[in-house]
C-alpha cells in the first residue's frame, strides 16, 4: 500500500472525478521503485467541456474541479518524503477546439484550441505556438463562425516531451510529425530546463 502526504480533500466528494484520478496516479507515481518502472505515461479524463450551452456555468464548475485536484497533486509531487515534481509533466488535450464566436449560450466545435503544460523542470513562464495576428472574421485563419485554422500541429509539443522521456525514434511514435515543417516542432530544450 502505497501512503500519500497529501489529503487530497477534493476527491473525497462525488462530485471531483478528476481529483479521484490524479488522487490515483500519485499513489502509482510514488509507488514506481515497488513497481519496477523507471518511467509512465498516465491518461485522466474530465469531460463536460462541450459547451454549446450553460458556457460560463460549466467552465466555472469543471475549472474548479481541476484546480483542486491539480493543487493536491502538485503538492503531493513536491512531498518533502518523495519529491518527484521535477520528474514529472501535466499536459491537457482535447480532441477539438472551440468557435471564438458564441452561438447564443456556449460555443461549438473547431479546429484550434489552447492547451497548457505543468512540470516541476519546464521553463514556465513563456507561450509556445504562433498567436493569429487577426482573430476577425477576415482573418487569413478564420474559415467561418470563428473556426481558426491552427498553427502549429498538436504533434509539436508531443515531441518536446517524447524527447524528455528519452525516446529515439520520433517519427514511428508520432507517425504524423512527417506532414508539417520542422520548423513548428518544439525541441525538448524548448520546453524543459
Amino acid at each position: 500500500t502505497t501512503t500519500l502526504d497529501t489529503p487530497f480533500s477534493s476527491a473525497d466528494g462525488n462530485q471531483n472525478y478528476i481529483a479521484r484520478q490524479m488522487k490515483q496516479v500519485a499513489k502509482l507515481i510514488k509507488a514506481r521503485n515497488e513497481l519496477g518502472h523507471d518511467r509512465d505515461v498516465f491518461y485522466v479524463r474530465l469531460g463536460g467541456f462541450d459547451t454549446h450551452t450553460n458556457l460560463n456555468d460549466q467552465l466555472d464548475d469543471l475549472m474548479g474541479y481541476i484546480d483542486d485536484a491539480l493543487a493536491d497533486f502538485v503538492a503531493e509531487m513536491k512531498s518533502a518524503s518523495d519529491p518527484v515534481w521535477d520528474q514529472v509533466t501535466v499536459l491537457t488535450a482535447s480532441e477539438f477546439g472551440r468557435t471564438l464566436t458564441s452561438n447564443g449560450e456556449g460555443t461549438d466545435h473547431a479546429w484550434g484550441g489552447n492547451y497548457w503544460m505543468m512540470s516541476g523542470s519546464l521553463k514556465g513562464g513563456q507561450i509556445l505556438g504562433e498567436y493569429p495576428e487577426d482573430l476577425t472574421d477576415e482573418s487569413p485563419l478564420n474559415i467561418g463562425r470563428g473556426r481558426l485554422i491552427p498553427t502549429t500541429p498538436w504533434e509539436s509539443i508531443f515531441s518536446g516531451i517524447a524527447q524528455w522521456l528519452g525516446v529515439q525514434d520520433l517519427d514511428s511514435t508520432l507517425p504524423n510529425r512527417r506532414n508539417f515543417p520542422q520548423s513548428t516542432y518544439f525541441q525538448q530544450s524548448d520546453l524543459y530546463n
